[in-house]
């Protein structure tokens, strides 16, 4: 598009996400190794209590008490994804999966 509000509506959070794209990588990868690995109630768990404990009531807070905006749900869901890859890689160190059978 051309029109000038657009654009400075979706130039920050895109440059935003694109800093975060790393941090999605790294949780998918240690995601996808735990379930192939035999672990997935893990991944399931992780992703799940992210995204209805923390994306979805921070992104309602940022949006309808802060007034954030499309930014804020953007910086909301960076949050979310890095603490993802955290846990994930946490729980990926941890070596449990080692002893899972399939």
């Amino acid at each position: 598009t051309e029109e000038a509000e657009v654009i400075a509506m979706g130039s920050t959070p895109l440059r935003l996400i694109a800093v975060v794209q790393p941090l999605l990588a790294a949780m998918m990868v240690f995601a996808g190794s735990l379930r192939g690995a035999g672990d997935t109630l893990t991944p399931m768990l992780v992703n799940g209590a992210s995204v209805w404990l923390l994306r979805v009531p921070l992104s309602l807070l940022v949006t309808r008490w802060l007034g954030w905006g499309l930014t804020g749900v953007w910086l909301v869901m960076a949050l979310d994804l890095t603490l993802r890859g955290v846990a994930l890689y946490w729980q990926f160190r941890r070596g449990r999966w080692k002893t899972v059978e399939v």
